[in-house]
């Protein structure tokens, strides 16, 4: 219970911050453009880690090795390049 706890104090702490970021990604990804931007939030239990699993850099669709998570995030939101903030 403690854990849990001092996880919904971390996510309150940082509300702010994971509430910018993630209107960053919605917008991007329903702009017209081609790109999407996904903004990464600090990690605690209730957000799961804010998007640790993608690493900072420029993506694209075209990419031979591309991840399965950002593949996913671009079919998602109809785009060919994402950049991970």
């Amino acid at each position: 219970m403690a854990i849990l706890f001092k996880g919904i104090i971390k996510n309150y702490q940082d509300f702010r911050t994971i509430e910018a970021n993630n209107f960053i990604t919605w917008s991007s990804g329903n702009e017209k453009s081609d790109t999407v931007i996904l903004r990464k939030f600090p990690p605690a239990s209730i957000t799961q880690g804010g998007n640790d699993y993608a690493s900072p850099g420029v993506y694209n669709l075209s990419d031979s090795d591309l991840a399965w998570h950002n593949k996913y995030i671009l079919d998602f939101f109809k785009k060919d390049k994402l950049i991970v903030e």
